[in-house]
């Protein structure tokens, strides 16, 4: 299959009537959450944001690790892993180095 044929083919994924719907109904539920929680950082342009990238990239992420192809893995996985640490940038840094210098 070629890449027109794969990007044309992704895109008609995305353009289903049903998946569209169950976008709109998440961004409803995400909008309203910013009304219902009113937390100061969370209103209706990160809500479009947060269930647009959710749209566009989780099925992409599922699909890697159901049919696992582990080629792609890192790509998801490293941001994972960067984003999985508890702690500020410097804290992270100062751990790094503190564990590797207690391996030599």
């Amino acid at each position: 299959m070629s890449m027109q044929a794969a990007a044309t083919l992704a895109l008609a994924e995305y353009a289903r009537p049903w998946k569209l719907l169950t976008l709109a109904l998440g961004v409803a539920l995400l909008i309203a959450g910013s009304y219902y929680y009113e937390a100061p950082d969370w209103d209706i342009p990160i809500s479009l944001i947060m269930a647009l990238l959710a749209y566009l990239t989780a099925p992409w992420s599922l699909r890697v690790i159901v049919e696992r192809r582990w080629e792609l893995w890192p790509v998801y996985g490293m941001c994972g892993v960067v984003w999985l640490y508890r702690g500020s940038l410097r804290e992270l840094f100062w751990e790094l180095g503190a564990r590797l210098r207690g391996r030599k």
